[in-house]
Parts: C-alpha cells; sequence; structure tokens
C-alpha cells in the first residue's frame, strides 16, 4: 500500500481494484513509455539481463507449453529464472556451503548445466537429449537446452514435441540429482513413455503423436 501510495498523485482509497493492479503493474513490470506511439516495454528480470542472447520470448512462451503437467512448468520456471537450489547457487546463500557438485569426483561448478547435463550421475541421459535435439536443430547448444532455445526448420509441432521431451527429462534428471541419485537412460525412456500414454487420450493427441514418433 506504500508503495502505491508513493507512486502515485491518487488518493488509493477511492482507487479501484483495477487502477491499483494497473500502479503496481507500472511500478513493478513496465518501463517508461518513451514513444507516446508505442507501448510501455516490460523491465528485464535479471536472468535475462544475465544472458541477453537468448530469444527470452521464445524460451516464456515455450515453458507454458499446453500438454506439459504442473510440476514441469513450476520446475521450468526456476530453470529459466535460475533459482534451482544447485551447489553454485546455495554457495551464495549459505557462506558454509560449496558451489562444487557433491557426486563428481572432479572439483567442478555445479550449476545448472553441470547438474543437468554433464554431471557423472546425469552425461549419460544428457548426452542423450543432446543428440536427440541435435538430429532436428544441428547447430543447438547446451546452453540453448536449459533455455528452450532452439527451432527447427519453422515447424511448431516438432518443436513443440522436442520441448515437451526435453522439459520431462530435464525434469527427470532434476529429480533424481536432488536425492543424490544416478539417472539412468533406460528408467529415464520408460518414464518419459508413460508420461507421454497420458497425452494420447487427452485433447493433445497431435501432440503425442509427434512425440511417439520422435521418440520410436
Amino acid at each position: 500500500i506504500k508503495a502505491v501510495k508513493n507512486s502515485t498523485t491518487q488518493d488509493i482509497s477511492s482507487m479501484t481494484t483495477a487502477q491499483l493492479y494497473k500502479t503496481i503493474l507500472n511500478k513493478d513490470l513496465l518501463q517508461e513509455q518513451r514513444d507516446p506511439d508505442q507501448p510501455p516495454t516490460l523491465i528485464k528480470s535479471k536472468c535475462e539481463l544475465a544472458f541477453p542472447m537468448t530469444n527470452w520470448e521464445l524460451s516464456w512462451d515455450r515453458a507454458r507449453l499446453q500438454g506439459l503437467r504442473s510440476e514441469v512448468r513450476s520446475f521450468l520456471f526456476k530453470l529459466l529464472n535460475s533459482i534451482l537450489p544447485t551447489d553454485d547457487r546455495l554457495s551464495r546463500i549459505v557462506p558454509s556451503a560449496t558451489n562444487l557438485c557433491k557426486l563428481c569426483p572432479a572439483q567442478v561448478v555445479g550449476d545448472p548445466q553441470h547438474w543437468l547435463l554433464e554431471c557423472t550421475a546425469s552425461r549419460d541421459v544428457g548426452e542423450w537429449l543432446e543428440t536427440l535435439i541435435k538430429k532436428y536443430v544441428p547447430t543447438v547448444t547446451k546452453e540453448n537446452i536449459l533455455k528452450l532455445d532452439f527451432e527447427s526448420t519453422n515447424k511448431k509441432d516438432l518443436d513443440d514435441s522436442l520441448v515437451w521431451i526435453t522439459s520431462n527429462t530435464l525434469l527427470l534428471i532434476w529429480k533424481r540429482r536432488s536425492i543424490g541419485k544416478n539417472i539412468e537412460l533406460v528408467v529415464t525412456r520408460e518414464t518419459l513413455g508413460r508420461y507421454l500414454s497420458l497425452l494420447r487420450e487427452t485433447r493433445y493427441k497431435m501432440l503425442y503423436q509427434q512425440i511417439n514418433l520422435i521418440m520410436t
């Protein structure tokens, strides 16, 4: 309430809910409108500023892909915002914590890319996922994969399928890593198959069919 009061000349006691919402939105999410003919732009988040080469509009859209479970969407929000509690992040919150990966014999920083794609505990599945995506997007990098920032030859159904596979695979890796366990490729593919079968009898049947073609 204090923040709203300080950012407007209106009497907040007489403001409607819509007016309060617009005031808060303008203050926390929107930059000032520099060109009167253009709408105000969104303030960039910390992750957007840290990775300026990422197509964030595409990444945020992918994270809300229809057909993804709520658990997957929640995970992607944390992944894209760089707030997953990896060794590297925890070391910046807890002074006594180390930023080194606890599952690797080598002295390697446990950041999201290492945790999900490069660690000895997740490398087999990470390499399988990267190889699968490179069949359709040869120039994809590990950073692209973690940001969902990749596109095939303008085939949205194919891209949506790759995003579904990527998102669910990364979450499976994360869940095993979080309890200090290795990630096995055979088990991962079996679990993906079970998740995929849930799409078959839903309105996402076309997505199911495309994913099934890629996975088999």
